[in-house]
């Protein structure tokens, strides 16, 4: 259910979005678990997709395996470079 938290957004937002702030290094282990606690205890607002903006200079391909099995990851990737048994859809924003 869209809660409408978003629906103002622009093109100077989004293009504010793609800016790189910072390089690499974090940690994606504590979003996943909080992921698939939330998946296991939320049935009336099902999770539907893992959207991630990232420069893919993370520990992703290290804690994939948290995530459950059926749920499509799609990262939006400011990196020049994709992870070795990255699993999921990766989108360049370059």
């Amino acid at each position: 259910r869209w809660q409408q938290e978003f629906k103002t957004i622009g093109q100077s937002d989004l293009g504010e979005l793609r800016i790189r702030r910072h390089y690499g290094g974090t940690s994606h282990r504590q979003v996943f678990d909080t992921i698939t606690d939330y998946t296991r205890c939320r049935n009336e607002e099902p999770v539907s997709v893992y959207l991630a903006f990232t420069d893919m200079e993370s520990d992703i391909p290290d804690c994939q395996d948290m995530l459950p099995p059926w749920l499509p990851r799609i990262y939006l990737s400011t990196g020049k470079t994709v992870p070795k048994g990255l699993r999921g859809k990766v989108i360049n924003i370059q």
